[in-house]
């Protein structure tokens, strides 16, 4: 079981098309001084920005989580998947989880060679296109509900398969992984890159 931790707890309210509200928890751990961490915040709502808004209601709560994912060490031992597996980011039921993630620091702007601007440039980059992956794993849940549901194997289809291999274009490697990521890839360079 994994203790509690202080944080802060932000409660946005997003005007839709439509001229509704569509309420988004962000929850934060303090900074190392003990207060509400300016910059994460500022990271993330840059990235709120970024989102389609007609598929922001896909998300409920975004969290910066100062431990790592509890399912690694799971995933570390699963077929695929190396011995050091860390999840940066997860999502799909709503929540868009953040994790520490030690293994790959480029993720979060290596400091080598990189100026300070550099370093947060490449940040906020990152926060947007995770933010926008793991909203396309939401998207993906809602419009697709039944499908998730019925879905007893994570196996990818032939079809899929097939596709993938005749295309020869993807986001990136981790796209070819399973449908589900090459989604929520998909969704992400469509934003970024339409």
């Amino acid at each position: 079981k994994i203790p509690p931790v202080p944080a802060y707890t932000y409660e946005l309210k997003i005007k839709l098309p439509n001229g509704t509200e569509h309420p988004l928890k962000v929850v934060i751990p303090p900074g190392p001084d003990g207060k509400p961490d300016q910059k994460m915040l500022d990271r993330i709502l840059a990235s709120i920005a970024q989102m389609p808004i007609e598929k922001v209601e896909s998300a409920q709560t975004i969290r910066i989580n100062p431990a790592e994912n509890f399912q690694d060490p799971y995933w570390r031992n699963q077929p695929g998947y190396s011995k050091d597996h860390e999840s940066a980011a997860t999502g799909g039921n709503g929540i868009i989880d953040f994790y520490p993630c030690s293994s790959d620091p480029t993720r979060y702007g290596s400091t080598s060679g990189r100026t300070a601007a550099e370093v947060d440039t490449a940040i906020l980059d990152f926060f947007i296109e995770t933010t926008l992956h793991e909203q396309g794993h939401n998207v993906n849940a809602k419009v697709y509900q039944e499908t998730v549901k019925k879905l007893k194997e994570v196996t990818p289809s032939e079809e899929w398969i097939a596709a993938m291999v005749m295309d020869e274009k993807y986001k990136s490697h981790y796209a070819t992984s399973n449908p589900g990521e090459d989604f929520a890839e998909t969704v992400a360079m469509y934003v970024l890159q339409p």
